[in-house]
């Protein structure tokens, strides 16, 4: 709505604005049966008990990028974008987000005394790998539907390269990208 002085930027993943849609109408005195009121167009959640394989945001490879990245490039967007929520140094406290510290190569969804939403932690069937942290990185929103992080991701290949470069130096063992 040109004009507006809301600065929201919207809800991008479908599941997460049909359930936003679904709370708003069951508040209303008079809610409408959303599934004749949807059209052929809508889309189904997961069946129930289904266990997702991995994160996939369609996010473009970044592998051959990583061996060039420039982690310092990554610290900058790090301080810039990320650090209002997670912190990133060794036993550092929980804010908003995880400490990300050590993140690369740690269980997914499983920082110790950070308490994940419940679309997270049913993605913590791995490691996070570079491949993982690609995914994640991308698009939040639609590696992990229903995820409480607001934070649209990165789109830029060489930005999310430098970013997971960044975020593997920051461990007592980080790994080699190949």
């Amino acid at each position: 709505m040109p004009g507006t002085h809301m600065a929201y930027p919207g809800i991008k993943n479908n599941q997460t604005r049909a359930d936003v849609i679904a709370y708003l109408n069951k508040q209303s005195d008079h809610p409408v049966n959303l599934a004749t009121a949807a059209g052929p167009a809508a889309t189904t959640a997961t069946a129930a008990g289904a266990a997702p394989t991995g994160l996939d945001s369609s996010a473009p490879s970044v592998k051959t990028l990583l061996a060039s990245a420039a982690p310092a490039k990554g610290q900058a967007m790090f301080q810039q974008q990320c650090s209002a929520c997670h912190s990133i140094n060794k036993g550092g406290a929980n804010g908003v987000g995880p400490n990300l510290y050590g993140v690369v190569g740690a269980k997914m969804f499983a920082a110790a005394g950070y308490s994940f939403s419940s679309a997270a932690k049913k993605h913590a069937t791995g490691d996070w790998t570079a491949h993982e942290l690609n995914e994640w990185l991308y698009d939040p929103m639609k590696a992990v539907p229903g995820t409480h992080m607001a934070y649209p991701g990165i789109k830029n290949n060489v930005a999310r390269a430098n970013m997971i470069a960044y975020l593997n130096q920051q461990s007592d063992h980080p790994e080699t990208f190949k």
